[in-house]
């Protein structure tokens, strides 16, 4: 599978081809999973491209998930991802970090920022910065609180489709009394800070 943008695409039959389950994650909902997951996500810095294959099931973790270059998500239907306290699921970079990712695929799966933990206080789900040739595609949103679903600031060529975002509420124990799906922005110093 080729997946073209702008001329540039990432080449997933010279992926190298990791099943997250096959690789420590458990993916049943109550245990921790990041660790698994982040080692094969780790793999991209070292490899020309990844392609992670998520199976069904409920993957959970307390830090975001942090992609690199030329990453290729693919997520069953029934695969969910989900945070049980705020800040991010996934970001292209590192806190604090000047060094973004680029060439990232996701496709499919259920990101979920589990509002019912009881800490939840609105978070944004993809934190995406200074990259070019990102695609999302096929993938649901769920409870975005008092912020965006997707920060994308000072990216190029970014393609969004087919994507769904269902219980988009505002904070209401804050001021932040509005929510977004998307928030597009200038990329700045500051931006990978607090997220």
């Amino acid at each position: 599978m080729k997946i073209y943008a702008n001329q540039k695409y990432i080449n997933t039959n010279t992926s190298k081809c990791y099943n997250v389950m096959d690789h420590g994650a458990i993916g049943d909902g109550a245990t921790i999973d990041k660790e698994a997951i982040q080692a094969l996500l780790d793999k991209a810095l070292i490899e020309d491209s990844v392609t992670i294959y998520f199976p069904a099931g409920i993957y959970k973790t307390k830090e975001p998930l942090q992609v690199y270059n030329n990453t290729h998500l693919i997520l069953d239907d029934n695969a969910v991802i989900t945070r049980e306290k705020s800040g991010a699921l996934l970001m292209n970079g590192e806190y604090e970090g000047t060094q973004q990712y680029s060439n990232i695929h996701i496709n499919g799966g259920i990101w979920d920022m589990d509002n019912n933990n009881a800490g939840y206080a609105g978070a944004v789900h993809f934190i995406l910065g200074n990259a070019e040739n990102i695609m999302i595609e096929n993938c649901k949103f769920f409870n975005n609180h008092g912020n965006h679903a997707l920060d994308i600031a000072g990216c190029e060529n970014v393609t969004i489709r087919n994507c769904q975002f269902i219980g988009q509420l505002p904070d209401l124990d804050t001021s932040r009394y509005y929510v977004e799906a998307i928030q597009l922005a200038e990329f700045t110093e500051i931006f990978m800070r607090n997220k």
